[in-house]
């Protein structure tokens, strides 16, 4: 287990700095239009990555080889991962993809939990999803929210082997824009977010089906690709009221 979540986490760093890349390329900020400012430019690209915690709630009754069930709750899971790409269309509104990636641990008979959390085997989550986030952009701070459909991998609190299911997200959180890199480099501080996941283990020892409700906190940093200029028509129209 230890051995697979090295290799995802490393798969999310690289793939981190993959879709970093095109920042020093593309990221050169555009020359500022009459009468608007560079504040006034908002990213076309955002690309995130950073550390996410996982607090799932959820049981699954799971039958033993002696014919009875016993009832497994998930753990926090401390291990974890979130990237994500988002483009905008506009100033507010773009599509977002996602993938986090969540692991607990292994626990057998004979050997201690080797990852961290109170209560059984094997928690893990890996999710991926997208559809639209939302955001307003200010000069110091781009707070923003989104809702995001797709799947998750989901591993049993208690051996129950790893299943697909659907999976359901909705939150939000804030950038807060640093002068860095030519303004291209965003804090995420606190993106909070409600997740719904489900898994059916199917029949049999280790089986079972499994309603998850999770709380995701995450935060690390945000690369800032490309720019929209804000609309010459309107600022024209703002400059003359203001007698620019």
């Amino acid at each position: 287990m230890l051995s697979r979540v090295s290799k995802s986490l490393s798969l999310v760093f690289v793939l981190g700095c993959v879709m970093a890349i095109p920042a020093g390329l593309l990221g050169q900020a555009k020359p500022a239009a009459k009468g608007v400012s560079s504040d006034d430019y908002a990213s076309r690209w955002d690309i995130f990555l950073g550390y996410s915690y996982l607090a799932p709630r959820g049981t699954v009754d799971t039958p033993l080889p002696d014919g009875t069930t016993v009832p497994a709750s998930y753990d926090a899971v401390n291990i974890g991962a979130a990237a994500s790409g988002a483009y905008y269309f506009n100033r507010y509104i773009g599509a977002q993809a996602e993938v986090g990636i969540h692991e607990y641990g292994k626990q057998d008979n004979s050997a201690p939990v080797s990852g961290p959390g109170t209560q059984g085997n094997n928690d893990g989550f890996t999710t991926f999803s997208g559809v639209l986030i939302f955001r307003y952009p200010m000069a110091d701070i781009t707070p923003f929210v989104h809702a995001l459909v797709g799947a998750a991998l989901i591993d049993g609190p208690a051996e129950n082997p790893y299943r697909w299911g659907p999976a359901l997200t909705a939150g939000g959180g804030m950038d807060y824009n640093t002068p860095w890199f030519n303004h291209r480099l965003a804090i995420r501080i606190f993106p909070a977010d409600y997740e719904y996941m489900h898994a059916d283990f199917g029949t049999g020892f280790y089986g079972g089906r499994a309603n998850i409700n999770a709380a995701r906190l995450s935060a690390g940093v945000v690369v800032h690709v490309g720019s929209i200029a804000p609309d010459r028509k309107s600022t024209r129209l703002n400059s003359s009221h203001l007698g620019i």
